[in-house]
């Protein structure tokens, strides 16, 4: 994480995902394009999703929230806000054969902040080097919610744990 939080774009998390060795991440890009993955590349992989749709679709196209997904054997959506997945990343997640999904409820990130890009990437690195020791999505899960992380908002202290995982990692 470059010290300070920034606002990350597509081609940022490209080249930060490049630095951490996320070769699972298949996509980066908002949630009306997620069907763009083939077929055979869309089980067991991440994605790191903007909730903006392109402006055909009647979207912005600037992006307003990054968001991560994981289509390993528990799928789990994480929203730095705490929030469900909406209707078009279930629609994806049950098209590949799921019935539901799990989902990061707690929220970490502040309404006013904008660096969920780091918060999405910091989930996929977490979860990919969970994976690669053979760990369960369960230890991950415990883990990443008892790293200290202020739940009232107050993100001073949330920026510290992402800044120290990113000074570790890259």
């Amino acid at each position: 994480m470059s010290r300070k939080a920034s606002v990350l774009s597509n081609f940022n998390i490209i080249d930060i995902a490049k630095q951490l060795n996320l070769n699972d991440l298949v996509f980066i890009g908002t949630q009306d394009t997620l069907l763009k993955v083939p077929k055979y590349k869309r089980k067991n992989k991440f994605y790191i999703i903007n909730l903006d749709r392109m402006p055909e679709n009647g979207g912005e196209g600037v992006g307003n929230h990054w968001v991560m997904l994981s289509t390993h054997s528990t799928p789990f959506y994480g929203d730095s806000y705490g929030m469900p997945p909406p209707k078009r990343i279930m629609n994806f997640i049950e098209s590949l054969g799921y019935t539901n999904m799990d989902y990061l409820d707690a929220q970490i990130q502040s309404l006013k902040s904008e660096v969920c890009g780091w918060y999405a990437l910091m989930l996929c690195d977490m979860m990919n080097q969970y994976y690669k020791k053979g760990k369960t999505f369960n230890q991950f899960i415990n883990d990443f919610l008892n790293m200290g992380w202020n739940l009232d908002r107050q993100e001073k202290n949330n920026y510290k744990i992402v800044n120290k995982y990113f000074s570790n990692r890259i």
